[in-house]
């Protein structure tokens, strides 16, 4: 059996090979920007997602609210020492935040303003408090 090869054979290896999500360089289209951050302590080292009650790096959720409605939500990277990105995001004022209940040990909270100009990515950091559960 003769096998042929075309000039698109190439192109069509390539078409379901992506990339894993890049935290560090969001994707954004034309008239669209992206948010990079960090979480971090009260001493401005990378937060320690453990704390968050759960080995996974899930359980701990970012939120991104805007004043014109959009919420979008993502989740830190652990490999990536607590940082996070949010990718094809309008232009405008946003709030980043981050609330967590892990119960019978403590909430973990903050909240950071950013603002997105198209075709940028704005950097952002958000500092996280952890308070103990009075019991």
């Amino acid at each position: 059996m003769k096998r042929i090869f075309t000039p698109l054979f190439p192109l069509a290896l390539l078409v379901g090979c992506h990339a894993p999500h890049d935290v560090l360089h969001p994707a954004f289209a034309t008239g669209e920007g992206a948010i990079t951050g960090q979480l971090v302590d009260s001493e401005k080292e990378p937060f320690d997602l453990a704390l968050a009650g759960d080995e996974e790096a899930k359980a701990l959720k970012i939120e991104l609210r805007s004043v014109s409605g959009v919420s979008k939500s993502t989740y830190p990277q652990k490999k990536e020492k607590s940082r996070f990105s949010f990718s094809h995001v309008p232009p405008g004022s946003s709030d980043t935040c981050v609330y967590s209940f892990v119960a019978g040990k403590h909430t973990i909270a903050g909240s950071t303003p950013v603002t997105v100009d198209p075709g940028k990515v704005t950097p952002t950091t958000i500092t996280l408090t952890v308070t103990p559960v009075q019991s």
